[in-house]
């Protein structure tokens, strides 16, 4: 996806409630490509806001944005955001961009993805600090 070229990615500084509350607007099947960048945004509170969404979705972009010298106290989307995409499966996913996203269920998601063409990670893979 044209997500991995970005240099940086702009925190949007989003909460969960914030994240909840936009994809309400829509009704599941309506949110098939979306990009969530936020050094607020917590593992609880996407797999909550997406919930409804992961059936529809096609492309989807994550990325903790966790500003240096305050990432200690940040909290860090990790593998466990991606809990319900793997529970929802099988699904139409076919870009998924993680960004600084650490202990990522790879095996999950490629069983759970069958239309997955096109996985792009940045940063590490490891546990989360």
């Amino acid at each position: 996806s044209d997500w991995f070229y970005q240099r940086a990615f702009r925190d949007r500084q989003l909460s969960d409630a914030e994240v909840e509350a936009a994809l309400q607007r829509g009704t599941p099947g309506d949110v098939q490509r979306l990009m969530i960048c936020s050094s607020l945004t917590t593992n609880q509170g996407l797999s909550r806001a997406l919930e409804d969404h992961w059936m529809g979705l096609t492309r989807l972009c994550l990325g903790s944005c966790r500003p240096g010298g305050r990432a200690e106290r940040m909290p860090q989307i990790t593998g466990a955001a991606l809990t319900g995409l793997v529970r929802a499966g099988p699904l139409r996913l076919r870009v998924l961009t993680l960004v600084d996203v650490a202990e990522v269920p790879l095996d999950k998601i490629a069983s759970c993805c069958p239309s997955l063409r096109a996985l792009a990670l940045r940063g590490s893979l490891l546990r989360a600090s």
